[in-house]
């Protein structure tokens, strides 16, 4: 929709021109988009002196009518800025929401829309955004993302539920840099690269930290600032590395260098935790009966390992304070801690695997305290899980991949795990 302010003038309004007249606008470097048969045209002046400062809006239309690319020239004296937006084929789902008395079904409309900025021939942003329609609630969902082209780099995701007041979630993500190299690359390169990193994140753009959030209401602040959106601009953008880097990021005794592996044994453990300079949390994707187990699973056995390395990890700091003769505060360790580091320690010492003794196995204390870190990740999980279906439902999707596909692409032998463990220097 274009908004015309008082201080403006319609200077051209031209609506349905077939496609065949579009070289005549004199549009350089602009392709006739695929399936576009007719365009709208509209200019509108500005200020004082439409003659120097306008805009020229191109919006191009397939046979039903659904636009298919829009093409914003904003003229500025010299200076010109150009918005272009390309927009997928519109897809109708159905799914179905919980309500306070009932089971509800949905129908909304998907779309994709890609495109980017340039200000005097230049690349200044590319940006995805998703949206989702509810044909039935007449409501829309949009999640944008967005690539800056400076030596900063800093990356933009928005969430956007679009009722009377407008709920939304931005993100600025602050990403490593490609290199001193990349303010020399030639526009064209440049233009390309950031259009890759929308394409293919995982392989393109390289490690992100949260460095802002914005929030339109306190309710939104756990899904902002969690690591479960990290999917589209993080090389862990697989669902089990997210929750890794959260429930990491949550254990201060631990750094962000945890090597994690998924496998596949079944009738074997649900994973396994190796001490060494840095943690190895192994995941067995499988269940008991060969069968791939649930993101809830997933999380809980994750939570639980990275459990047994936080207290690993404090017996560890605590027996340096011991050695050293420092109080163990400050190393910060709390009193209160102390005491169950202590047993911790000694319920390590005489562990026994569940094939030798289930019950003295589940009564180990080192078992115990695992379970409880499993069960508060999972807790903490599925109450992000159901913000996520509140907030955003239709846009829910985007996090939600192939599970199973994604873990089997993850997965190792245990074999490449032993043999990487090896040449990491990890075994005990």
């Amino acid at each position: 929709m274009i908004n015309i302010k008082s201080t403006n003038s319609l200077l051209r309004k031209e609506l349905g021109i077939n496609i065949s007249k579009l070289v005549k606008e004199g549009l350089k470097d602009i392709k006739i988009p695929e399936r576009a048969i007719s365009y709208d045209a509209i200019k509108v002046g500005r200020e004082a002196n439409p003659a120097k400062h306008y805009t020229n809006v191109y919006i191009f239309r397939d046979k039903d009518g659904n636009i298919v690319s829009t093409i914003h020239n904003r003229i500025d004296n010299e200076k010109i800025k150009q918005t272009i937006k390309k927009y997928s084929v519109p897809e109708e789902d159905h799914f179905y929401i919980n309500t306070e008395s009932d089971v509800e079904m949905e129908k909304i409309k998907r779309q994709k829309i890609r495109g980017y900025e340039k200000e005097n021939g230049k690349i200044t942003k590319c940006f995805e955004e998703n949206r989702a329609v509810s044909t039935s609630k007449k409501k829309m969902e949009s999640l944008r993302r967005e690539v800056f082209a400076n030596s900063d780099e800093i990356i933009k995701i928005s969430h956007f539920e679009n009722k009377k007041k407008p709920m939304f979630v931005e993100n600025y993500y602050q990403k490593a840099a490609w290199g001193s190299e990349y303010n020399n690359f030639p526009e064209f390169v440049k233009e390309n690269l950031l259009k890759k990193v929308l394409k293919e994140p995982s392989r393109y753009a390289g490690s992100f930290e949260l460095i802002d959030s914005k929030i339109s209401n306190e309710q939104l602040r756990e899904i902002a600032q969690h690591k479960y959106f990290l999917p589209y601009f993080s090389p862990d953008n697989k669902f089990i590395y997210r929750m890794s880097r959260q429930v990491e990021k949550e254990k201060k005794s631990l750094n962000s260098a945890s090597k994690i592996y998924l496998y596949s044994m079944p009738n074997k453990d649900r994973g396994f935790c190796r001490n060494g300079f840095n943690y190895t949390i192994g995941i067995n994707r499988l269940n008991q009966h060969g069968i791939n187990r649930t993101r809830s699973s997933l999380v809980n056995t994750l939570g639980h390992e990275f459990g047994h390395a936080d207290w690993n990890q404090k017996v560890i700091e605590y027996e340096i304070a011991e050695f050293s003769g420092c109080p163990p505060e400050i190393s910060g360790i709390s009193k209160d801690q102390i005491e169950k580091i202590k047993r911790y320690r000694k319920a390590i010492n005489e562990y026994e695997k569940p094939e030798e003794n289930r019950t003295k196995y589940m009564e180990n204390f080192a078992e115990i305290m695992a379970r409880q870190e499993g069960r508060k990740t999972l807790f903490e999980y599925e109450n992000l899980d159901e913000l996520v279906s509140k907030f955003f439902p239709s846009l829910e999707y985007l996090y939600k991949g192939d599970l199973n596909a994604e873990t089997e692409e993850m997965s190792h032998s245990f074999i490449e795990i032993l043999y990487d463990m090896r040449y990491r220097n990890l075994f005990e």
